[in-house]
């Protein structure tokens, strides 16, 4: 039995390569599936996934869950889904294949499905950007958490020290950065200019500005994004 590694682009190529019928190699979908997000959801669980493709059972009791309680949920229900609109010969997306394979295996039960469903109903979910920033540098909440393409959030630390770490929104995008604590220097070019606590830079596009923080503590910023076209998401 394989198990799913770390949820994120491993996960999407391993469930969907082998599950979903809609998968495209050279196409990354920002928006996944609500049965990708269960199965991410029990990963954070420390379940163990089976992501090779298997012949499932006929499972009726869960596929009434699924398409009654899950289904409705998910953002490609309403326009992108034959399956949902009971077109003849349509498949089920990729998530709902695994999470009728796990449940023939005994991985998943129904209450874990409505578990799910509940989660998703909660009022207000909270990020720990600051610990995700400790292990990279930076990190971003964007499409793949909040499943919505209008805007993002970034959250960086520059350790004491630390020199010309590159912010660049990217085709397609555009920044508001603002310093939280610390003082950091922008440079670009001949160009260079100091940002403190408080204060805050634009930037479009492929517009590029190196970071530095040369003070004694760490220098923390956040990032406010949005897309000025569809060309790339975060």
């Amino acid at each position: 039995m394989d198990i799913a590694p770390a949820t994120g682009d491993r996960l999407r190529d391993n469930l969907c390569r082998n599950f979903c019928s809609f998968y495209k190699f050279e196409k990354k979908e920002e928006v996944t599936c609500l049965g990708y997000q269960a199965a991410a959801w029990l990963l954070g669980r420390n379940r163990q996934i089976d992501l090779v493709r298997r012949e499932a059972l006929p499972a009726p009791a869960l596929e009434a869950v699924l398409e009654t309680q899950l289904c409705p949920a998910c953002p490609f229900f309403v326009k992108d889904c034959d399956y949902a609109e009971k077109r003849i010969e349509a498949l089920p997306c990729g998530g709902f294949l695994l999470l009728k394979q796990l449940f023939g295996q005994g991985t998943v039960s129904i209450d874990d499905i409505r578990n799910f469903k509940l989660n998703l109903r909660a009022t207000m979910k909270v990020y720990d950007l600051a610990e995700l920033a400790r292990e990279k540098g930076e990190c971003i909440l964007g499409t793949e958490e909040l499943q919505t393409h209008a805007c993002y959030m970034g959250f960086g630390i520059l350790t004491p020290g630390e020199k010309n770490r590159e912010i660049k929104p990217g085709s397609g995008h555009e920044e508001i950065c603002c310093v939280v604590s610390g003082t950091v220097t922008l440079g670009s070019g001949e160009n260079s200019f100091f940002v403190g606590p408080g204060q805050a830079f634009y930037l479009k596009g492929e517009q590029a500005w190196l970071m530095s923080n040369e003070g004694p503590g760490e220098a923390v910023y956040v990032l406010a994004g949005g897309h000025s076209d569809h060309q790339a998401d975060h």
